[in-house]
């Protein structure tokens, strides 16, 4: 089926509306015009015609505002839009104008078959759900849905067909999948079409990033009075062993679901930072307490802290050494001569204790109370277990 110019020109506006642009008359008339000298006269293509369109000034600012007002686009959650995450956004702009170029079909109007598409949400996360697509028209009749080939791999299904019911409905879902990296938020196009391959309509829906993935483990090898010590920064979920002399991090919750998964791979030598190294002394305590969030200095993680087989003869300072995060944090002493301090809990893990158990022989706490402010060794809550 060969598409005029003017149709072209007809689609591409129409998929604008459908991201709420307001046109006014003259401007719709004006555009229109454009893209059909664009193709007739200057002999563009889509990908030109589409990109030039999409990057007018009076069409960006809609674009940016109609995407704050829905909050799509907002992968750091600070309630602005920065250049990366605007470019992001309008290159999908861009290439859902293409398609609606190619198709003849733009998102803002109904297509003449009387297909309706629509979605229970604008915008799901990486690995956490789905959105739900209703489609309805005539009975019985057979359709097939598509998503577009730049994001085919980012959900569970790329590809599927209903059968409209006696009642001209149907339904069909469509799940974000994790996919371990982190990256902007992004927009995939639905594209519903008949049996013979005619594109009956579209819907855009908005892929977010799993903010829990955003976490991070970083671990220094230090020295202090002739040991070993693992310096940790970050907010990853860890589990420490240092009964072991060498991988004593034993686990780290890397999907960042709130579980070290015992899946050979959250639980089996999950990094490389330790490796060859035997640490005698765990430090995650905090250097920054005006800004507990800062992870360059602080860590934010849950810490499972395992010294309970190192043996100190109770005399010399020779048992573990642990000083906890910011997290909430348990930690199992050795037998004898250990020292602990738990580092309190940050008002952004809040609720939530550190616990301290200490082995037989003589071990030493440390906490420091404020009622009023945080403090070195802040501790709302701490439980204690001496053996």
């Amino acid at each position: 089926m060969t598409i005029s110019s003017t149709e072209k020109a007809q689609a591409i506006i129409g998929a604008l509306e459908g991201y709420g642009i307001d046109f006014k008359p003259s401007q719709k008339a004006a555009l229109s015009k454009t893209i059909v000298r664009l193709y007739e006269k200057a002999n563009r293509d889509d990908a030109y015609v589409s990109n030039y369109v999409g990057s007018r000034l009076f069409i960006q600012k809609q674009l940016i505002k109609n995407f704050k007002d829905l909050g799509l686009g907002d992968t750091d959650g600070n309630g602005r839009l920065s250049k990366a995450e605007k470019a992001v956004l309008l290159a999908d702009v861009k290439a859902d104008l293409k398609t609606a170029a190619e198709t003849g079909l733009g998102g803002g109007g109904e297509p003449t078959s009387g297909l309706t598409l629509s979605a229970d949400k604008q915008a799901i996360t990486e690995g956490l759900d789905g959105v739900t697509f209703t489609v309805t028209g005539t009975a019985n009749t057979t359709l097939v849905w598509e998503v577009d080939t730049s994001h085919s791999e980012d959900v569970n299904s790329a590809v599927g067909s209903v059968v409209l019911d006696a009642t001209g409905k149907a339904t069909f879902t469509i799940s974000a999948l994790q996919d371990l990296h982190a990256e902007p938020s992004e927009l995939f196009t639905v594209t519903l079409k008949n049996t013979t391959g005619e594109v009956q309509t579209t819907k855009v829906v908005q892929i977010n990033e799993n903010q829990n993935l955003n976490k991070t483990f970083n671990l220094t090898s230090q020295t202090a009075a002739g040991a070993d010590v693992m310096r940790l920064t970050g907010d990853q979920d860890a589990r420490i062993d240092v009964t072991a002399n060498d991988n004593q991090v034993k686990g780290l919750d890397l999907d960042g679901d709130g579980v070290i998964e015992l899946n050979g791979v959250e639980n089996n030598n999950p990094t490389a930072l330790d490796d060859g190294k035997d640490f005698e002394i765990v430090d995650a305590y905090s250097r920054d307490l005006l800004n507990q969030g800062n992870i360059a200095q602080n860590y934010l993680g849950d810490i499972a802290f395992d010294g309970t087989g190192f043996a100190g003869d109770g005399v010399n300072t020779d048992g573990n050494i642990f000083l906890g995060g910011l997290g909430a944090d348990s930690a199992f002493g050795g037998i004898g001569n250990d020292f602990l301090a738990g580092g309190g809990i940050a008002q952004a893990r809040a609720p939530g204790q550190d616990y301290l158990s200490g082995g037989r022989n003589a071990d030493f706490f440390f906490a420091e109370f404020s009622g009023l402010d945080a403090t070195d060794g802040m501790v709302p809550a701490l439980s204690l277990m001496v053996a």
